[in-house]
């Protein structure tokens, strides 16, 4: 069924299937925790920060690897905001 749903590859397909895909590692990790192994302390602190050194990681290095709305959100944050010319940067 997935197949026939998701087959082709468009934005809504892909936002779906990114946010299933961190319901299933979330998923993943209870049931590994369930199972007696628990996590370390402040795991979600450190899962956070790989996650947002890779986004950086890739913005820096390969930016075009990344879905182009996060690309343009990086660069508004990162590159753009080194200089503005009034408050209504900010509302852009």
């Amino acid at each position: 069924m997935g197949s026939v749903v998701f087959s082709a590859e468009t934005p809504i397909n892909s936002q779906i299937t990114m946010y299933l895909l961190s319901r299933v590692l979330v998923g993943l990790a209870r049931l590994v925790a369930a199972r007696g192994f628990p996590a370390p302390p402040r795991t979600f602190a450190i899962f956070s920060s790989l996650v947002w050194g890779l986004v950086m990681l890739l913005f820096y290095r390969c930016p075009k690897v990344l879905q182009p709305s996060l690309a343009a959100s990086m660069k508004k944050l990162y590159l753009d905001s080194d200089a503005w010319s009034g408050y209504s940067f900010f509302a852009l």
